[in-house]
């Protein structure tokens, strides 16, 4: 309700989940003290914390590659099958959605400019 109650006032304050859910966390762990980090409910909470955060990444994901696929007129059929393509993807490397794969030859051959190939012709 912060959000909502700020816009009122005339404050533009948006907070997002995970914002919001890790100040809750960090204010409690502050008025509780360090020995709230050795109880299972602390970590109970970071781990929801990143439940939230990939909760909130892949919707978003899902919601930009539904537009994009709209955006460029594909059918509901082949919007099916790579949606089925992605989530296999995701289901056997999951890690290559955040960190790229490397390319198998990483050794680029540079385009002769035109001086050049006047020269050797």
């Amino acid at each position: 309700m912060a959000p909502v109650v700020a816009e009122f006032f005339g404050l533009p304050l948006d907070v997002r989940h995970v914002t919001l859910a890790t100040g809750t966390l960090v204010a409690a762990g502050a008025s509780l003290g360090w020995d709230i980090v050795t109880t299972p409910a602390f970590w109970l909470a970071v781990s929801g914390i990143v439940l939230i955060g990939a909760l909130n990444v892949g919707i978003a994901f899902l919601c930009a590659m539904a537009l994009a696929l709209r955006a460029r007129e594909i059918p509901a059929r082949i919007r099916r099958v790579v949606f089925r393509a992605v989530l296999r993807r995701f289901a056997a490397s999951p890690w290559t959605f955040l960190f790229p794969e490397k390319a198998a030859s990483t050794a680029v051959k540079p385009v002769p400019s035109e001086s050049k190939v006047e020269e050797e012709g």
